[in-house]
């Protein structure tokens, strides 16, 4: 009998093990590689949260803005612009809001304006205009972009973020539809409220403490006028006057605050019949919660403010 040769002794343990060496490849190449999550960068709070709502676990929800500031304004350094360039969608406000996103390079096909289905109701500033020099007769109002003080606009926002989640993500449409459902009823809710508090003054003049509730005016029935005062800065005596001159034939008994107040301010105006609110316009992120836990802090202050003044 001839003896096997020390090759083929060598050669067995591979050829039995071919067929595990298989499987394991076959099973490499049938597992699927679960993908990394949609990043979508956003340009202020309220879009944060709305976003947020309605991707749940699916997206991660990037606003790399500072804790302090107004994100309209803010300019980012070359490090946060890279992560929003780095992002697979970039929701915009839309109304001219965070210009900065017209001066950097961002690919067009990322960009989701959140407002473009209804810019036929943008809104126009009521102060007193610009122009553009000497020979410039026509005063020229920018458009408002706080947009989501009007609460059924902001429903609009959350269809389009859901929309564009679904174009970029198909597998996960269900789930932003559903929860789309949940947030438009909780946003609508609110919406509702405030349509009541506004048919409960019933045209009663309240002042803004600074232009930035238009959206809210006009959305709520509100008479409103507004003034150029910062909760944090006590008024000098033209900021007094200023107020003074408001409240001819307009007895307000309210003023509408963005934050909380100087002390000293809130007795001076109390002095003067006017009791003070804080309704936040929740651009930024805040220590109330998202954006709908402090729109919901917001109408819990005015109900009682309004119910107070029966």
């Amino acid at each position: 009998m001839g003896r096997t040769s020390v090759r083929q002794k060598r050669a067995r343990p591979l050829l039995a093990a071919a067929p595990i060496l298989a499987a394991l490849i076959l099973c490499l190449l049938v597992t699927p590689v679960s993908a990394a999550p949609l990043t979508v960068a956003t340009v202020n709070h309220p879009l944060q949260a709305l976003a947020e709502r309605i991707a749940g676990d699916r997206v991660e929800v990037l606003f790399p803005l500072p804790e302090e500031g107004d994100p309209a304004e803010w300019r980012p350094n070359a490090e946060t612009v890279a992560r929003f360039q780095a992002a697979e969608l970039v929701l915009l406000n839309g109304a001219g809001y965070a210009r900065w996103t017209g001066h950097v390079s961002l690919s067009l096909l990322k960009l989701v304006d959140t407002s473009a289905g209804f810019r036929d109701r943008y809104l126009k500033d009521d102060g007193p205009g610009h122009s553009h020099g000497p020979g410039d007769s026509k005063a020229h109002r920018a458009t408002v972009n706080i947009i989501w003080l009007d609460l059924g606009l902001a429903v609009e926002q959350a269809r389009a973020i859901a929309r564009a989640l679904a174009a970029a993500d198909p597998e996960g449409e269900e789930q932003y539809r559903a929860n789309l459902a949940v947030l438009e009823t909780e946003l609508l809710r609110l919406d509702d409220r405030l349509r009541q508090l506004g048919t409960q003054l019933d045209g009663r003049p309240m002042v803004f403490s600074h232009p930035v509730y238009h959206y809210f005016r006009n959305a709520y029935g509100i008479n409103g006028r507004a003034l150029h005062w910062e909760p944090d800065v006590p008024p000098d005596a033209a900021a007094w006057r200023d107020l003074d001159a408001l409240l001819v034939g307009r007895p307000a008994r309210l003023l509408v605050w963005e934050g909380e107040p100087d002390p000293a301010t809130l007795v001076a105006l109390e002095a003067k019949g006017l009791t003070s609110v804080v309704f936040k316009p929740a651009a930024n992120r805040d220590p109330e919660g998202d954006f709908l836990a402090v729109m919901a802090a917001n109408i819990d202050r005015l109900d009682a403010a309004v119910n107070a003044l029966e």
